[in-house]
């Protein structure tokens, strides 16, 4: 079994931000993700969205550039490609927050965290169990969309982040 002062549960913004402030304190902490390292608004929301809305701003400048004088023959967007790039700054704002902790201290455990009692966590990634006991669990889970009785997620006029 692995003994942390701290287990915090959630690697969002609230999640890893904390971890980090208590280990500069002299903590010992563990920082539990089922997901991605970063929460909903770098992988899913509002990173994601803000590259694509500003790609789309740059698309349509360059149609704009003509009453200046600057012509394109044509321009095409490759959606595959556009993915790839969008893919690549989370990846790469991810590579930032796992190095902030590993730089502070902070152990990363993937896998999803249940509580079994007010010392005791466990840690499910697959196949593989972790148990952790901890003094102190602090809980930053974030939000999830979830559907409403009357307006289901269909994927296609009703979409979450995911």
């Amino acid at each position: 079994m692995t003994e942390f002062q701290v287990v915090v549960i959630g690697a969002g913004p609230g999640g890893y931000l904390t971890a980090i402030k208590l280990s500069q304190l002299g903590q010992k902490v563990a920082l539990i993700e089922n997901d991605k390292l970063g929460g909903e608004c770098l992988n899913y929301g509002c990173i994601p969205s803000k590259t694509m809305i500003n790609t789309s701003d740059m698309y349509h400048k360059m149609s704009d550039l003509s009453i200046q004088g600057i012509e394109f023959e044509s321009v095409k967007v490759d959606l595959e490609t556009f993915q790839t790039w969008k893919n690549s700054i989370t990846k790469k704002l991810r590579g930032g927050i796992d190095l902030l902790c590993k730089n502070y201290g902070v152990e990363i455990v993937f896998g999803t965290a249940k509580i079994r009692n007010p010392n005791l966590v466990e840690v499910i990634n697959g196949e593989n169990k972790k148990e952790i006991s901890t003094e102190y669990i602090i809980i930053a889970t974030g939000s999830r969309a979830k559907d409403l009785e009357d307006l289901r997620f269909d994927g296609n006029q009703i979409i979450s982040a995911k």
